[in-house]
C-alpha cells in the first residue's frame, strides 16, 4: 500500500471489497444490522433484507458475520451463490454445509430433509448451539427452494426456532416471495435498505478517507465535489466507491490532496461508470431526464400543474432539480436562470450526439447486441404473416444483469404473476426465473393482444420504434439504467405487421395533455418526438396501456 503513503494513507479507503472494518454505519444500515443480531440471538427464525444493486447489503452481511463470530456457541453457514439448479440440489448443499459431508447423489429429498431434521435437533437442542444460515444473492432463490426453507423453519422447540435464516437479496426477491406466501407470513423482520442521502454520502466518504488515514491528515474533497458525487452516484455505495477509487487514483498521480470539483469531472471523462457510453449518459441527463425542455421551466412557475407532478423526479435531472431548489419559485428570475441552463445543457447533447435520436428510429439491428436475435416464424415479416396477429412477439437473448422481472416490465408495461407463468410455460428451458444464462433465448409470447376503444382513446410520446424486438429491448435498456422511463408498446397492425414503438412510460388520457407536454419541448426534439393516438384500424395492443 506504498502506493497511498503520498496521501497519507494506510489503506486503500475505497476497496470494492466488502471489507466489514470500512462498514458505515449510517442511521438505516446500522439499525438494519442491530435488527438481524437482535433476531438472531432472539432465535425469531425468518429474517429478509432487500435492497438495490449496490447498496450495501454484502458489506452488513460481512459486518452481521464478523460480530457473531467472538460467540463460539454461534455456527453461522454462509451461502454466496444460491444459483443452484434445482430444489434437490439446493437440499445436497445444505446437507453438507451441516453435516460436513456430501450426500450420496441418488439420495431422495426426503431423505435429506429427515437428515436435516435429525441433525438441527441434535446440534441446537442437544449441543446447544445457535445455528445460522446466512444467503446472499437471494433473488436467485426459486419458489421450490423457498419451500425447502419454509419447511426447516417448521422445525422448532416450544419455544423457538431450530435455525435462523437470513436472507440479502434485490427487489425481485420479495416478488418471488409473494409466490410463496406461507413462507412470506413466517418473516419475522423484512428491512429494506435504500441509497444513501447527499449528507450520508459526504459522511460515507469521510469516514472512509478517516479509517484509512495514518493520522489527521488525508485527502480532502470539497462540498462541491461531494454534492458532484452525490448527483452521480445517486448515493449507491459501490458506485460511490469506484468513483472515489478512481479520483484517489488521480491525486496521487496529480501529487496534490485536494479533491475538486474540477479533478472529478476531469475523472468522469475519462471513465465510464457502468454505462454503455457517454452518449447515452448525455441523452438522459440532457433530454430524457428533462423530457421536455420547458417541462423544467413550467414545473417551477406553475407548481400546482396535478399532472405533471408524479413525472417531476423522472423529467428532470439532479443537476437542475438542485438548481431549481435553490431558486425562489415562480420568480421571472427563477425560469429565466433554469430555462437557460436547461437550453445550454441541450445544445452541448445536440453538438456532441447529433445522431443519436436518429439511430433510435433504425430498422438495422444493432452490433452492439450480444448475439444475433432470434425472430420466430410466427412474427415473420411477410406481408402473409402480417393480416394474422402474431402468437409470439420474438425470442431475445437477456444481456447480463437483465432479468426477467425487468424485461416484462419493459416489454409488456407492467409484472405480474400471471405473465411471469405465461412466459416461463413457454419456456421450459428456464429452470428458475432469476437464474438465467444470458446465452439462453427467452421467447415472448404475444399475451393479451387488444384494441384500445374509440370512446376511450389513448395518447403517448413516441422517440422510436423498431422492427426487431432485440433493437428495441437493447435501446430501453440502456435507456433504463438511469431512469426508469422508457417502455416498449408492442404493436400489430393488419398492413404493417409487427413493430416496437419506444414510449414514455407516462399515457395520457387526452390529446391536450400530450401536446401541452410537446410544445413544450426545443422545436430541435419536436421534430423527433410524435403524438400517437390508440384506435388505429386494425390494431392490437399487447401489455398495459
Amino acid at each position: 500500500m506504498n502506493y497511498y503513503k503520498s496521501l497519507k494513507l494506510d489503506i486503500e479507503p475505497f476497496s470494492n471489497s466488502p471489507d466489514p472494518e470500512l462498514f458505515f454505519p449510517s442511521k438505516q444500515h446500522a439499525q438494519a444490522l442491530q435488527w438481524l443480531e437482535i433476531g438472531i440471538r432472539l432465535k425469531r427464525g425468518l429474517h429478509v433484507l432487500i435492497g438495490d444493486i449496490g447498496t450495501g447489503k454484502t458489506t452488513i452481511c460481512r459486518k452481521l458475520l464478523q460480530g457473531l463470530a467472538p460467540d463460539e456457541s454461534v455456527k453461522a453457514m454462509l451461502i454466496l451463490d444460491p444459483g443452484f439448479s434445482s430444489a434437490k440440489s439446493f437440499l445436497q448443499e445444505l446437507h453438507f454445509l451441516f453435516t460436513s459431508r456430501h450426500p450420496h447423489p441418488d439420495r431422495d429429498p426426503r431423505d435429506l430433509k429427515e437428515i436435516l431434521k435429525s441433525v438441527l435437533f441434535k446440534r441446537t437442542v442437544d449441543r446447544n448451539e445457535l445455528l445460522v444460515l446466512v444467503i446472499d444473492e437471494g433473488q436467485k432463490l426459486s419458489e421450490e427452494m423457498l419451500e425447502v426453507l419454509r419447511e426447516l423453519l417448521n422445525y422448532e422447540t416450544n419455544k423457538e426456532k431450530l435455525l435462523q435464516i437470513i436472507i440479502f437479496g434485490q427487489k425481485e426477491l420479495t416478488e418471488t416471495l409473494n409466490c410463496v406466501p406461507n413462507l412470506k407470513d413466517r418473516i419475522n423482520k423484512l428491512l429494506v435498505i435504500t441509497p444513501l442521502t447527499k449528507e450520508e454520502t459526504a459522511e460515507f466518504i469521510q469516514f472512509r478517507l478517516r479509517r484509512a488515514a495514518t493520522g489527521p491528515e488525508y485527502p480532502h474533497f470539497s462540498k462541491r465535489a461531494l454534492s458532484t458525487i452525490f448527483r452521480v452516484t445517486k448515493g449507491y455505495p459501490r458506485r460511490i466507491v469506484t468513483l472515489c477509487h478512481h479520483v484517489i487514483l488521480r491525486l496521487t498521480t496529480a501529487q496534490t490532496t485536494n479533491a475538486t470539483t474540477r479533478l472529478v469531472k476531469s475523472v468522469l471523462k475519462e471513465n465510464s461508470f457502468g454505462s454503455s457510453g457517454r452518449e447515452w449518459l448525455q441523452y438522459l441527463q440532457l433530454t430524457t431526464a428533462a423530457v421536455l425542455l420547458a417541462c423544467a421551466v413550467y414545473i417551477v412557475a406553475v407548481p400546482r400543474t396535478n399532472f405533471l407532478a408524479p413525472l417531476r423526479s423522472l423529467l428532470l435531472t439532479e443537476e437542475i432539480q438542485d438548481h431549481i431548489s435553490y431558486e425562489p419559485k415562480g420568480t421571472t428570475a427563477a425560469v429565466n436562470r433554469t430555462t437557460e441552463l436547461i437550453e445550454r445543457k441541450f445544445s452541448e447533447f445536440l453538438e456532441n450526439s447529433s445522431s443519436f435520436l436518429a439511430s433510435l428510429t433504425s430498422e438495422t439491428p444493432s452490433s452492439a447486441l450480444t448475439s444475433q436475435p432470434i425472430v420466430s416464424d410466427e412474427i415473420s415479416s411477410g406481408t402473409q404473416q402480417r393480416a394474422v396477429p402474431p402468437n409470439v412477439l420474438g425470442a431475445v437473448q437477456l444481456a447480463e444483469g437483465y432479468t426477467l422481472n425487468k424485461l416484462l416490465t419493459d416489454v409488456y408495461g407492467e409484472y405480474s404473476t400471471h405473465l411471469l407463468h405465461e412466459v416461463l410455460r413457454m419456456n421450459p428451458q428456464i429452470s428458475h426465473s432469476s437464474v438465467i444464462s444470458s446465452s439462453t433465448p427467452v421467447l415472448l409470447p404475444a399475451l393479451n393482444m387488444h384494441p384500445v376503444s374509440n370512446e376511450n382513446p389513448k395518447y403517448w410520446l413516441e422517440i422510436g420504434r423498431e422492427r426487431d424486438l432485440s433493437q428495441a429491448i437493447l435501446n430501453v435498456t440502456n435507456i433504463n439504467k438511469f431512469y426508469a422511463t422508457f417502455r416498449i408498446l408492442p404493436v400489430w397492425n393488419a398492413e404493417s405487421g409487427l413493430y416496437f414503438p419506444i414510449i414514455l412510460r407516462t399515457i395520457f388520457s387526452n390529446r391536450e395533455e400530450a401536446e401541452k407536454i410537446l410544445q413544450m419541448l426545443p422545436h430541435s426534439m419536436q421534430n423527433e418526438i410524435t403524438i400517437v393516438e390508440s384506435p388505429l384500424i386494425d390494431t392490437l395492443y399487447c401489455g398495459k396501456i
